[in-house]
């Protein structure tokens, strides 16, 4: 898996320059409210990302991925193991227009 750096996510985003995420804002992960929990995953956003492209953070005892949500891809992971990622990007998969709705609505753009 490719990390992604502000210039991959500016040439994804058609050039619009953002920054990514530090791995410091995950102690905030807990308190940010939840689209989804699902088997002890915690699907949600920070209200600082809409100038990325829609993606989903999951958390799970200390653990955590994000996933783009067009197309559904796994942009980043800190500890989960491959089975648990595979379970994960199913539940993306399958809750997918649901999170690209909050997102848009949250931040919005069409869906």
């Amino acid at each position: 898996m490719t990390p992604y750096t502000n210039q991959n996510l500016a040439e994804r985003s058609g050039g619009e320059s953002f920054s990514v995420l530090p791995w410091s804002c995950l102690r905030y992960a807990d308190k940010v409210p939840a689209l989804l929990r699902v088997r002890g995953y915690r699907f949600f956003f920070f209200s600082m990302e809409g100038r990325e492209p829609p993606h989903i953070h999951v958390a799970h005892a200390g653990r955590y991925a994000k996933f783009w949500l067009e197309p559904v891809q796994l942009a980043d992971v800190r500890g989960f193991r491959d089975h648990e990622l595979t379970e994960i990007r199913r539940i993306v998969i399958e809750n997918r227009q649901f999170f690209l709705e909050r997102w848009h609505g949250y931040f919005g753009g069409e869906i």
